[in-house]
């Protein structure tokens, strides 16, 4: 097991299940460089979609010491297929169950550093189902944004999350018209 340091504390923490450090020596230009790289067992976001508007949490994260606006996300669970756990994701954050999904794409969140592979989804043909966070979990808001006002969130800078960003991009490059 290997430690982190909580710099706002300036303690050790200890890095805990399902994630851990590595570290990885490469060459480069012959010479060995060793890296720190936080293993993670991949995770999802959805985008879901129902009569042009999109969910979206209001949730307070600890790095950046306040809410942010996203879309559900969260880690996979060991073996857990990423479908599986986009509607377990989408149902425990916004209490939303998604009947169809479509695979937008896949991308790394800070290969920096993490081996962290976020897969996206857009979920549509929703219906409702319960709450059921995770302890620690602080989500304060879920709301259906119209579109456009989607778009003006981002313009002002009220949009913040990568990954949230980097799922719409995904959607808005799909060839299909949007889901009602």
């Amino acid at each position: 097991m290997r430690c982190a340091q909580n710099q706002r504390a300036r303690r050790w923490i200890v890095v805990s299940a399902p994630f851990h450090l590595d570290e990885r020596t490469l060459t480069v230009d012959g010479e060995p460089h060793t890296y720190s790289v936080l293993s993670h067992p991949g995770s999802v976001a959805v985008f879901a979609v129902q009569e042009g508007r999109i969910c979206l949490i209001r949730q307070f994260r600890p790095a950046a010491d306040e809410p942010l606006w996203e879309i559900p996300a969260g880690t996979r669970e060991e073996g857990e297929r990423p479908e599986d756990c986009a509607r377990r994701e989408l149902e425990e954050e916004a209490g939303v169950v998604a009947k169809e999904l479509e695979r937008l794409g896949e991308f790394f969140l800070a290969p920096g550093y993490s081996t962290e592979l976020m897969h996206v989804f857009l979920a549509f043909n929703l219906a409702a189902g319960h709450v059921h966070r995770d302890p620690g979990e602080v989500i304060d808001r879920v709301e259906w944004v119209p579109l456009d006002t989607f778009r003006s969130m981002i313009r002002r800078g009220e949009v913040r999350d990568a990954k949230t960003l980097a799922a719409f991009a995904l959607f808005e490059r799909r060839p299909q018209s949007p889901p009602a």
